[in-house]
């Protein structure tokens, strides 16, 4: 089971994997008026406002709970990782590094997380 992210260069991942027969892919959940869409819209896990806030939420949820991380990397990009609140309202966070920084890591385990949640555990 992969979870690709399905933004930039995924995409590319996401159609490989597709052109050679590889059907386990995690599927994003789409409003009900988007169910009929094309299998390349709902393949990978998109990453925007709408969907890095709660899987952030679920990612402090398993390190809290059932994940110990260890590498210097990951820790270093989590105490960098901030949400910055871009609209007039305050009501939007967005997640992002510090300036010069990198969310690379963050961001694949986002996808970890929302996979993990996927399968059940």
């Amino acid at each position: 089971f992969i979870v690709p992210e399905a933004n930039r260069h995924g995409i590319t991942v996401i159609e490989e994997m597709v052109k050679q027969g590889y059907g386990n892919i995690y599927r994003r959940k789409l409003p009900d008026r988007m169910m009929n869409a094309p299998l390349m819209k709902r393949l990978g896990f998109w990453t925007e406002e709408k969907s890095k806030a709660p899987a952030v939420d679920l990612m402090v949820d398993y390190f809290n709970s059932r994940l110990v991380i260890h590498d210097p990397i990951i820790y270093g990009e989590m105490y960098t990782y901030t949400w910055l609140k871009e609209n007039r309202e305050g009501t939007h966070k967005i997640g992002n590094s510090n300036p010069g920084g990198h969310d690379d890591t963050i961001s694949a385990m986002i996808c970890a997380c929302s996979g993990l949640q996927t399968m059940g555990w």
